[in-house]
């Protein structure tokens, strides 16, 4: 028989309590360390996220350079996450070029032209950085992976593919009876500006056919006048829509510009300009250079006295094709002005790059033509001075129905001026200020981007006759997709 004192021992049940409390302890210590743990986990997923994200735009950025590429995307990777406290996160094997398609949405590694860059951020065994554990280590998972992969892809935007563009980084103003027609018409509004602030405007009587797309940041964003429907088709439903586009052409302005100065570069000018010899290989064009002020081919303009100026010239010599002129002035608001069509008909298959002002004469045809001006005016608005500008009934681009090659661009720092009258077979604008087209223009495969405003008054007929092809230089745009 058990004796008194070991019956009582296993009678007794004091004390239970505290080892419940010891059993409930170690389950809220696994309960809270998951917590912490977790917590701690998904901080650093989220910040790896970050990190693959900024380094993988860094990465597309540099294309077609792969090898710059990963070394960009490892150096935002340390700046993102110092080595001293995360190791390494990304490593140049880690940065992956290869090919993204939109349908379906799918990253494939390699291939012949890289639209694409796919970065893995790591704090994991392999990369020699696992994350360490706080409280888990207590139950014997003492460290564990985390991981973030990013895509990252660059592109041109539909809108500057199609056959017509009007591209503002602040507003587009389009007033009445006009035709618009396979056309892409984007404002995005940037500017301050209380007593304008709107980023497309439509007036009266004009007519928008289904394949007209408009697009701003917010569809409030368009001027919402009691007449606005009478612009047949602009009331419809998908007509008006929301997006961001930025005119990143006109914003990268001088870079295009100062492209157009390397004589060995065929990605600036028009491609009229060049030849390809018997074996297949670029003739580039020829390059002289002029100073305006000493310019044997070139006549003083007189001014309202009749007296000959010191900043106005005419150039009064044919400008031979597959030639590019290049002028140097002594300001940039001395002007240029180019050959009478007396003389030259067809200006044809022509570069001129002036640092200057250009102004064209009435009734002149171009064709194959780039003329660039890297002038701006003086002021807070320098922006707005017309540094390229036509007077009226100017031909711009070959007779031909869209077909490649004739077509014109027009390059200038500030802001570029058409008269009334001017008919348009394939034309680009690209200007760091304004764009102003005026009155009775009829116009096919024409792509304006401008920095600030596009101005085009009224009975113009765009789009009507034929799809262009948008040539001439397009700045990438990078997002990521995954």
């Amino acid at each position: 028989m058990l004796s008194a004192r070991i019956r009582d021992f296993i009678n007794d049940e004091s004390g239970a309590y505290t080892v419940w409390s010891l059993v409930w302890f170690s389950l809220y210590v696994a309960i809270g360390g998951l917590a912490v743990d977790m917590t701690d986990g998904y901080r650093t997923q989220s910040l790896l996220q970050s990190t693959a994200d900024a380094s993988v735009l860094a990465a597309v950025m540099s294309l077609p350079d792969e090898n710059d590429g990963r070394q960009q995307a490892v150096n935002f990777s340390k700046d993102n996450m110092l080595q001293n406290d995360h190791g390494t996160v990304v490593r140049s094997s880690e940065v992956v070029f290869g090919t993204w398609t939109i349908s379906p949405a799918s990253f494939q590694p390699g291939g012949v032209e890289p639209n694409a860059a796919m970065v893995t951020a790591r704090r994991a065994d392999a990369n020699e950085n696992p994350l360490a554990t706080n409280f888990l280590r207590i139950i014997g998972l003492v460290e564990w992976d985390v991981n973030a992969i990013a895509i990252a892809t660059r592109f041109y935007p539909d809108c500057l593919l199609a056959g017509n563009a009007l591209i503002a980084g602040n507003r587009v103003d389009i007033t009445s009876n006009n035709v618009l027609a396979n056309i892409c018409i984007h404002g995005e509004n940037l500017r301050e500006d209380p007593a304008h602030d709107y980023a497309v405007e439509i007036q009266n009587n004009g007519t928008i056919y289904e394949d007209t797309q408009i697009s701003m940041p917010d569809e409030d964003m368009m001027i919402d006048r009691p007449t606005i429907c009478s612009n047949q088709g602009l009331c419809e439903p998908g007509v008006v829509t929301e997006g961001n586009l930025m005119p990143a052409e006109a914003l990268a302005i001088g870079t295009l510009i100062g492209g157009m100065l390397d004589e060995t570069s065929e990605d600036y000018l028009q491609g009229d300009l060049y030849g390809v010899d018997g074996d297949g290989n670029t003739l580039f064009p020829p390059y002289n250079y002029i100073d305006l002020q000493n310019c044997a081919a070139c006549v003083a303009l007189p001014d309202a006295d009749g007296i000959p100026t010191t900043t106005d010239f005419e150039y009064i010599q044919v400008m031979q094709p597959n030639n590019v002129y290049v002028f140097s002035c002594n300001d940039p608001m001395d002007v240029l002005v180019l050959p009478d069509p007396l003389l030259q008909p067809v200006l044809q298959d022509v570069a001129v790059i002036s640092e200057c002002r250009i102004n064209g004469q009435s009734n002149s045809v171009l064709e194959g033509v780039t003329l660039a001006s890297s002038a701006i005016g003086g002021g807070a608005k320098g922006y707005e001075k017309a540094v390229i500008k036509f007077p009226s009934n100017v031909t711009f681009g070959a007779d031909d129905n869209c077909a490649p090659g004739g077509n014109v661009g027009l390059y200038a720092a500030a802001t570029v001026q058409i008269a009334a009258g001017a008919s348009i077979d394939g034309l680009r604008i690209v200007a760091g200020g304004d764009v102003q087209l005026n009155a009775n223009e009829t116009a096919d495969d024409l792509n304006v981007i401008a920095g600030h405003n596009i101005y085009f008054t009224a009975n113009a007929d765009i789009g009507t006759g034929c799809v262009g092809n948008a040539e001439g230089p397009l700045v990438y745009r990078y997002r990521l997709v995954h």
